[in-house]
């Protein structure tokens, strides 16, 4: 029985996604239930109410991005590997609970911190420290950069035509071009 109710739970969730990224504030919670093929009062008994729809589609947000996150194995590849890796995880979730950012909802900081902050902060540190990012900026700058762009690329998912791996590949470009270290961007095989 448990596991029935936790499908049922997943398909209210995705659901609700798809209809809040498509109607934004205008979702009703008949719209999602039409979406889901249940019931008003089934979906009531799952959520009672929209802000628990709201909390409990952040937590499957988060779950799944730790989890992406971790499939990834950013500690094993070079340090543009691992950025390339990361902003896939992070679009390919984002753009699937795209809703949240349409509600401007913004999750607990206390839950984000440890899902996405730290894994972005090893990942750019570490291309500080090897000479594969510019060391002249702040950590802080550069994580802030990443997050601008993470969310355009997550605006154009939302495009038509637009999938996750264009966005990610536009993201990885403007990031990978924008903060280089200056030897990174030198043509091979030329000499001055």
């Amino acid at each position: 029985m448990g596991a029935i109710r936790e499908r049922t739970a997943t398909l209210i969730i995705e659901r609700a996604a798809m209809v809040i990224a498509d109607k934004g504030e205008d979702a009703s919670m008949a719209d999602i239930a039409d979406a889901a093929g249940i019931g008003r009062a089934t979906l009531y008994r799952h959520f009672p109410n929209r802000d628990a729809l709201v909390q409990e589609m952040t937590r499957a947000a988060i779950n799944e991005l730790g989890d992406r996150i971790t499939d990834a194995r950013l500690e094993t590849v070079p340090t543009t590997e691992a950025i390339a890796r990361l902003t896939r995880a992070l679009i390919a979730t984002g753009s699937k609970y795209f809703a949240l950012m349409r509600l401007g909802h913004k999750p607990d900081p206390t839950h984000v911190e440890p899902t996405l902050d730290a894994p972005v902060r090893t990942v750019l540190q570490r291309g500080i420290d090897t000479g594969t990012l510019r060391t002249d900026l702040p950590i802080d700058t550069l994580v802030n950069v990443y997050g601008r762009l993470l969310d355009m690329g997550l605006t154009m998912t939302a495009e038509p035509g637009i999938g996750v791996e264009q966005a990610a590949d536009t993201v990885m470009t403007i990031l990978l071009h924008g903060i280089a270290a200056p030897t990174a961007n030198k043509p091979r095989g030329r000499r001055p």
